[in-house]
Formats: structure tokens, sequence, C-alpha cells
């Protein structure tokens, strides 16, 4: 066997794999299995989550892309071998239906039209007292508009006048417009898969960036424009909970091209392929705070003289005596002391102009007043009230493959109604003299739906029977 003929027994080989029907099911079987993994372990989640979850398993699994299945390498694989075997099963057959599509139209055949009439289980049938001159005429006349190719063809030794009306040849092209659809699909996924990602954006108001850090916290992507968060604004329901969340932002384009919108539930920003949904909220550090500083008093002594401030996150004020300065370095909306809750807390940082007294970090808690007086300081410092603020979370992806995947649908649509609906219809009508009358026979012929064809074709007969029965007064 020569190296030519071993090369062509080898793409041979090849070419039958993929064109297997029995590779098609196992691909098909192997995306819903991982589909149904992919909705049931949850996805894109941090290493130390999933290691919670799955313990010992978590090496193997991750390995395996089981916490990220749809961008796993195996998953692609199976999506391009899909692929594959699609271009090959229709490359196969796709030239004999376009054989077919292309075709200059049915020719008349006597012997083909009585075999078909003889096995039919519709044969309309009836003679006129008209000429075969005119009954072909008018057959020509009323199929021409509800076909859209017609020929008309003498028999042999005058016997008489076929007709053949056909239609809807293209729509043996549903299958190939199915396929074309499952294929858009295909490559709109691993255009995800590949160049898309999916993250989340925490922004304060007054914040912005122009980064995404995506689910999993494993990378850091930029964005193709810088979003400010100008405001957030959440009202709540009468029992506490939230009634509607929205972000105000600010879009600044890198061309200096800048425009502001509302960002709400189910009414997302969509900018430069990249779609930004409101999705979470929780409070954020306050804009302010109301502190009282207490003069400490001996036991059993009236209460000392009290010092209210109202200040500002990192805002530095002097201590009522003056002996150094406090700022407000961070807010817990709920602070936890021996695993139970101690509501919201704020930290204290209290610098002294003396030099040999250090720094001290003192919490302070909303719902006791009385907490800080552990620290046996000069003072004892209690929160009144703040002024509540909230940070938005907003869910960022982006997905370049999602045109062609919408594309794609409506191709697979389309290919279904025609693959479901339409059909390639063909009727034949034979006309000839018998007892000096002129003898019509009418037939039809489809790819699919032949019951409904069947009446379809009865329906046209009696209608052509009618308008020659009309020529015959």
């Amino acid at each position: 066997m020569s190296t030519q003929e071993k090369t062509s027994n080898i793409i041979g080989s090849i070419t039958d794999f993929l064109a297997s029907v029995k590779l098609s099911v196992f691909l098909f079987i192997i995306l819903a299995l991982a589909s149904v993994s992919g909705t049931i372990i949850p996805q894109g989640q941090s290493p130390e989550a999933h290691q919670a979850v799955f313990g010992q398993a978590y090496g193997l699994m991750d390995a395996l892309g089981f916490f990220d299945v749809f961008r796993a390498w195996w998953f692609q694989l199976v999506l391009v071998l899909l692929a594959a075997n699609l271009i090959v099963c229709s490359s196969k057959r796709l030239p004999a239906t376009l054989k077919v599509v292309r075709a200059s139209g049915s020719k008349p055949n006597a012997a083909r039209f009585d075999s078909m009439f003889s096995k039919a289980s519709v044969k309309p049938e009836e003679s006129f007292d008209i000429s075969l001159e005119n009954a072909g005429q008018a057959a020509s006349l009323y199929l021409g508009p509800r076909f859209s190719r017609i020929r008309s063809q003498a028999l042999e030794k005058g016997q008489g006048i076929l007709i053949a009306a056909e239609k809807g040849r293209w729509t043996r092209l549903g299958a190939y417009i199915i396929h074309a659809g499952f294929l858009l699909v295909l490559a709109g996924g691993l255009a995800g898969s590949y160049w898309g990602y999916s993250g989340s954006i925490r922004l304060e108001p007054g914040q912005s960036t122009n980064m995404v850090r995506t689910n999993g916290g494993e990378q850091i992507k930029k964005l193709p424009f810088t979003l400010v968060c100008n405001d957030f604004a959440v009202t709540f329901w009468d029992d506490g909970t939230p009634r509607e969340y929205r972000s105000f932002v600010t879009v600044l384009d890198e061309d200096g091209e800048s425009f502001e919108q509302v960002i709400r539930v189910n009414h997302p920003l969509r900018h430069k392929g990249v779609s930004l949904y409101q999705s979470t909220y929780g409070q954020a550090s306050p804009e302010t705070i109301n502190l009282v500083f207490t003069e400490r008093t001996e036991p059993g002594q009236a209460p000392g003289e009290q010092t209210a401030f109202t200040v500002k996150m990192r805002e530095q004020h002097p201590l009522p005596d003056g002996s150094g300065t406090f700022a407000v370095h961070g807010f817990n909306h709920n602070y936890t002391m021996g695993g139970r809750s101690a509501g919201p807390a704020i930290l204290v940082i209290v610098e002294y102009a003396d030099d040999q007294r250090p720094a001290q970090e003192r919490i302070v808690l909303l719902r006791h007043p009385r907490f800080d007086a552990m620290q046996r300081d000069n003072y004892i410092i209690s929160a009144t009230d703040y002024v509540p603020r909230y940070y938005t979370g907003l869910q960022v992806t982006r997905d370049p493959g999602v045109g062609t995947v919408y594309a794609g649908f409506i191709f697979l649509m389309a290919g279904c109604l025609v693959a479901l609906m339409l059909s390639h219809k063909q009727l034949w009508v034979k006309l000839d003299t018998q007892g000096g009358k002129t003898r019509v026979k009418v037939v039809g012929n489809t790819n699919k739906n032949a019951y409904v064809f069947e009446r379809h074709t009865k329906r046209i007969a009696n209608n052509l029977f009618e308008k020659m029965r009309a020529m015959e007064k």
C-alpha cells in the first residue's frame, strides 16, 4: 500500500469517526452531565470555600476543573469535537442536498406518474367535456400562483399532457440551518470561555475603579472604562427588608467621553461589551459619627464633664484636655465578641502628645455606652449615633460571544420552523383523452407531513376540477 493510500485511509477513518452518530450522542451526554455538575457544584468560589466543602477531594476536582466547569479544558474540547462532528456530518450530506435544491425542476415523466398514481392513497380523477389544450392551459394557470416552478410537456404520440409543479425545494436545507445554529452557539460559548469573565465590584459613594476581581478572586481584569459611584440609595419595607436599591454611577471612557446612569435590579448598565448588574449592598463606613467624651470620676461622684464631637472617618480631633488627638479608623456594623453579636462598633485610635504613652486602639460599642470604661483612661468614649452609609455590590460580566449565541438561537428557531412546519411539495397533473372527453388525474408527493399534503392535494384537485366544470357550460 502506497503512502498516499495510507494517508487517505487515515483521513477517511478520522472523517468517519467525526461523522458518527454515536459520537454525537456521546458528546451530548457528556455536555448534559457537565451542565448538571456545573449546577450542583458551586462555581467560581474561593479555594478555601471549596476546600471546606469537599475536603481531600478538592485537589482532584480542582485539577479537573469542576469548580469552573464551563471553562475547563475538557469541556471546551467536547465543544470543539461536537462542532467538528456537525461540520463533517453537514459537509458529507450537503452536496447531495444542494444538487436537489439547485436542479432545474422536476422533469415530467409519464411512467413515474403512473407508478405514483397507482400507489397513492388519494387519487383525484375526473373527466370533462373540454378540449385537451384548454384543460392543460387551465391547469397551468391554476397551479402557477400556488407553486414556484411549473413545467409542462406533451406526451409521446399525442397521448396527452403532463404538468409538474413544485415548491419549497429549499426547505430541504432546514437541518443544515439547525446545524449552523448549533455551530454559532458553540462558537459563542467558546468565545465566552476564552475571552469572557465574571466578577464583582464593591464601591462606596465617591469611590471609582477600572478593575474587576473575578469570581473566586484569582484574577484582576481591567475594564475598558472607569466607573465612578456618585451615590447609592436603598429603601426598605416596613418590616426592614430592602425594597429597592440603586447605584448612581458615572462612566468615564478612555477617550474622555462620559455619561451617567442609574443601575437597578433587572436594569443593568451595558457598555463596550461589559454588563454591570445590581446584585447586593452592605453597610459601609459612616459618613459622620457622633462621639461623646465623658471625664472619668471616682465611684460615687457625679458624672464628669461631657464633650461631644461629630467626626468623619480618619479626621483628626484634639482630646478635650489637649493631651493628644483621636480619629475614627474603622467601623463594623456587626461586631462579634466571644461568638456573640455586639452590634455596631467603632474603632477609635487615641494618640498622646506624651511620647511615653503609646497610642491606644479603643473599641466603642453603640449598644453598650459604658464598654469603653474598662480602658481606665481619663475619658470614657461612647458613640450616640451615626449617619448610615452603604456600599454597592455590582456583578460584572463580559461575554464577547453572547451576540453569536443569540444569532445561533435565531438560526435554531428558524431551522426548527423550516424542518418541522415546511416541506418540499411536488404535484403532477396528467391530462389525456378517454371516451371523447379529457381525463384529468392528480397526484402529489412531499418529503414530510405526507398525510397533511394528501389532504392539500385533494383540495387542489377539487378546486381545479370545479374550474374545469365551469368551462364545460
